[in-house]
């Protein structure tokens, strides 16, 4: 009977301790799959974990993310050769191919490593790492095939295209007809752009990336398939009328555009198309924005041709995958209706959304630009848009910016630069149905900044001339009075002697010595 009751409390103690335990357990327990881990300020990645091949040991996630994201910048400037033996050598870099790096995913589990799970989990993973056995992490990295089709037009986009001329025929019931004369070439650019992904896939470290050009006859380039574009789908109109050189810039990137056929699905980089913007390539130095202000550079003006193509293009609907404001307004359109060009940082890009091909019209008479946007009219014809852009919000200028400037007189100042107003503005578009609101959507946002009054200024005090001139006066005064003193006291001198001379004869010794 004792044995049985020690056993039957042996077995008591037994549960109430597992009991116990339980609850600690659950506070081990890797989190649900729909809780979020939130990690203690200051949890550090453990020793041993590395992220492409970059130690981050000992750091905070946002010390890893500081760490990383400089290595990425580094990997831009990765060398890329697209070589082609027929059309030449295409060289780039990473950066230029839009490199992205989703490096996020892989710190949060640099830092679970260890930290998270239950507590079985994280002995196991400790010990690991105790024993040498590092843990590294490769960050998903791929180029843009967009950017990638930019880049490889810009290099070598006239030579695959040497000798293929389209030719628009317009007729007088106001369709089109779309001919092209020999074979156009295409770039395969999904299969060099996974080419260069899977290079950038690998956990070891990057280097130069070489791989093949694909280049082949465009099938798509046939009489059916041009047949299609038969329709004005968009056109925008707008005063280039202007200096000199500014105007040959505008025709010049007008002419760079003008029978370009896009299939579908094909994308545009009107910077890359038209790049290089230099001399060689036959643009002049004109006005262009630099800041608040404004400046000399080549291609001074094509922002006009790429605003009025945009503009084109929302009129036929097709689809823009970026586009920028300035940062001031322009002359030749409304706010919100401006598209940018920059360095390629600052660029309009689009893509042929349509079914069909579409072709590019542009017409330069030295006064107007217009673009036609020429293709296949699938939409309804009781079907219009209009577009319409509403300022939100005015942005006040800021204090005067004073400059000193010792060339301007002394105390002169002079404005440089007039105080402007800013806006925050939206573009809609309104879709009517026989005549009736149906839709609107709202096209873009865009905000031009404020610009302070800029004044330049000489801080020296200015001589002041009435002072002057009331010295002068004052002098002159003095100088009168001086000089009627000296006659009164010489009249009086000469007085004085002649009274002398009239009584020394009867002066006494005793005087005499005392006027010495």
């Amino acid at each position: 009977m004792k044995r049985r009751i020690n056993g039957t409390f042996r077995k008591l103690y037994i549960l109430s301790a597992f009991m116990m335990c339980l609850p600690m357990v659950g506070r081990f327990a890797a989190p649900d799959d729909n809780t979020s881990v939130v990690y203690a300020e200051g949890t550090t990645i453990r020793n041993g974990v590395t992220i492409d091949g970059v130690d981050v040991g000992g750091l905070t996630r946002e010390e890893a993310k500081e760490k990383i994201s400089k290595k990425v910048e580094e990997l831009g400037d990765t060398k890329v050769v697209l070589k082609n033996d027929t059309y030449g050598n295409v060289e780039t870099t990473l950066g230029e191919l839009g490199l992205t790096v989703d490096y996020d995913e892989v710190i949060d589990e640099a830092v679970n490593v260890g930290n998270t799970g239950d507590i079985f989990k994280r002995y196991k993973e400790n010990k690991n790492i105790e024993n040498g056995k590092g843990v590294g992490y490769t960050s998903i990295k791929s180029v843009n095939q967009e950017k990638l089709s930019s880049v490889v037009n810009a290099a070598i986009g006239s030579r695959i295209n040497e000798g293929a001329e389209t030719t628009l025929i317009k007729k007088d019931d106001g369709t089109v007809k779309v001919t092209a004369s020999n074979v156009k070439m295409s770039v395969d650019y999904k299969t060099v752009t996974d080419a260069i992904n899977g290079e950038l896939s690998g956990e070891k470290g990057i280097s130069d990336i070489t791989t093949d050009l694909v280049v082949s006859q465009n099938n798509d380039n046939s009489a059916d398939s041009l047949a299609e574009i038969t329709s004005l789908l968009g056109s925008y109109t707008t005063d280039y009328e202007s200096a000199e050189d500014r105007m040959k810039n505008v025709e010049r990137a007008a002419e760079i555009l003008n029978g370009t056929i896009m299939y579908p699905g094909e994308q545009l980089s009107f910077y890359w198309t038209i790049s290089p913007i230099n001399g060689d390539n036959g643009f002049y130095k004109a006005t262009v924005f630099i800041g608040d202000g404004t400046g000399e550079d080549y291609g001074g003006g094509v922002c006009q041709v790429s605003t009025t193509l945009y503009n084109a293009l929302l009129r036929a609907e097709l689809q823009i995958d970026e586009r920028d404001n300035h940062g001031q307004p322009v002359h030749y359109v409304d706010l919100s209706y401006d598209a940018a060009i920059a360095g390629g940082y600052l660029d309009l890009v689009f893509t042929n959304s349509s079914s069909a091909p579409i072709y590019i019209e542009s017409i330069c008479d030295g006064v107007y630009i217009t673009f036609n946007i020429y293709g296949k009219e699938t939409r309804p014809s009781n079907r219009t848009i209009e577009f319409e852009s509403y300022i939100t919000e005015v942005l006040q200028p800021g204090k005067d910016v004073i400059k000193d400037d010792e060339t301007l007189e002394p105390g002169e100042e002079k404005v440089t630069q007039e105080a402007r107003e800013g806006y925050e503005t939206e573009l809609w578009k309104f879709v009517y149905e026989d005549g009736e609101l149906v839709d609107k959507v709202l096209i873009n946002t865009s905000t031009y900044s404020p610009a302070a009054k800029h004044i330049s200024r000489n801080p020296k005090e200015p001589e002041d001339k009435d002072k002057d001139k009331d010295k002068d006066k004052g002098k002159d005064k003095d100088k009168d009075k001086t000089e009627a003193s000296t006659e009164q006291n010489t009249a009086e001198s000469g007085s004085t002697e002649k009274t002398t001379e009239g009584t020394t004869e009867t002066a006494t010794p005793s005087d005499a010595a005392k006027a010495e």
